[in-house]
Protein backbone atom coordinates (compact mmCIF):
# COMPACT_ATOMS: atom_id res chain seq x y z
CA UNK A 1 0.00 0.00 0.00
CA UNK A 2 2.77 2.44 0.89
CA UNK A 3 4.62 1.58 -2.33
CA UNK A 4 1.55 2.59 -4.41
CA UNK A 5 1.27 5.88 -2.53
CA UNK A 6 4.95 6.71 -3.08
CA UNK A 7 4.73 5.79 -6.78
CA UNK A 8 1.70 8.07 -7.18
CA UNK A 9 3.44 10.87 -5.33
CA UNK A 10 6.49 10.63 -7.59
CA UNK A 11 4.30 10.66 -10.71
CA UNK A 12 2.39 13.70 -9.44
CA UNK A 13 5.67 15.51 -8.73
CA UNK A 14 6.81 15.00 -12.33
CA UNK A 15 3.49 16.24 -13.69
CA UNK A 16 3.55 19.38 -11.54
CA UNK A 17 7.13 20.11 -12.63
CA UNK A 18 5.96 20.12 -16.25
CA UNK A 19 2.99 22.34 -15.40
CA UNK A 20 5.14 24.83 -13.46
CA UNK A 21 7.89 25.18 -16.06
CA UNK A 22 8.11 28.42 -17.99
CA UNK A 23 8.59 27.87 -21.73
CA UNK A 24 11.45 29.66 -23.51
CA UNK A 25 9.03 30.91 -26.17
CA UNK A 26 5.94 32.89 -25.15
CA UNK A 27 3.30 31.79 -27.67
CA UNK A 28 0.99 34.70 -26.77
CA UNK A 29 3.65 37.40 -27.18
CA UNK A 30 3.38 39.81 -30.10
CA UNK A 31 7.09 40.71 -29.85
CA UNK A 32 9.41 39.73 -32.62
CA UNK A 33 9.17 39.86 -36.36
CA UNK A 34 5.70 39.34 -37.82
CA UNK A 35 5.57 38.13 -41.39
CA UNK A 36 2.64 39.71 -43.20
CA UNK A 37 2.38 37.45 -46.21
CA UNK A 38 4.01 34.10 -45.69
CA UNK A 39 3.22 31.48 -48.29
CA UNK A 40 4.90 28.29 -49.24
CA UNK A 41 4.75 24.56 -49.27
CA UNK A 42 6.41 21.93 -47.12
CA UNK A 43 8.09 18.99 -48.77
CA UNK A 44 9.57 16.25 -46.58
CA UNK A 45 11.43 13.44 -48.32
CA UNK A 46 12.65 10.13 -46.93
CA UNK A 47 12.14 11.15 -43.33
CA UNK A 48 13.38 8.87 -40.54
CA UNK A 49 12.35 9.46 -36.94
CA UNK A 50 12.86 7.89 -33.51
CA UNK A 51 11.92 9.39 -30.15
CA UNK A 52 15.03 10.21 -28.10
CA UNK A 53 13.58 8.32 -25.13
CA UNK A 54 13.07 5.19 -27.27
CA UNK A 55 15.94 5.10 -29.76
CA UNK A 56 15.39 1.41 -30.53
CA UNK A 57 11.84 2.02 -31.87
CA UNK A 58 11.67 3.36 -35.43
CA UNK A 59 8.63 5.65 -35.84
CA UNK A 60 9.06 6.82 -39.45
CA UNK A 61 11.04 4.99 -42.12
CA UNK A 62 11.46 6.80 -45.43
CA UNK A 63 8.25 8.81 -45.06
CA UNK A 64 7.66 11.48 -47.68
CA UNK A 65 5.02 14.17 -47.32
CA UNK A 66 4.00 17.20 -49.35
CA UNK A 67 1.82 19.84 -47.69
CA UNK A 68 0.24 22.38 -50.00
CA UNK A 69 -0.06 26.08 -49.16
CA UNK A 70 -3.27 26.95 -47.31
CA UNK A 71 -3.95 23.47 -45.96
CA UNK A 72 -3.93 22.18 -42.41
CA UNK A 73 -2.22 18.87 -41.73
CA UNK A 74 -1.75 16.78 -38.61
CA UNK A 75 0.40 13.70 -38.09
CA UNK A 76 -1.24 11.53 -35.45
CA UNK A 77 -0.05 8.18 -34.24
CA UNK A 78 -2.00 5.40 -32.61
CA UNK A 79 -1.48 6.69 -29.07
CA UNK A 80 -2.35 10.29 -29.97
CA UNK A 81 -5.35 9.72 -32.18
CA UNK A 82 -7.89 9.18 -29.43
CA UNK A 83 -8.43 5.64 -30.70
CA UNK A 84 -7.00 3.27 -28.09
CA UNK A 85 -8.05 -0.06 -29.62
Amino acid sequence: MLKCFITGQMAAYKIFEVIKRIPKIDASSMNGRLLEDLRGEIDLRNLYFRYPARPNVQIFTRVSLHIRNGTTTALVGHSGSGNQQ
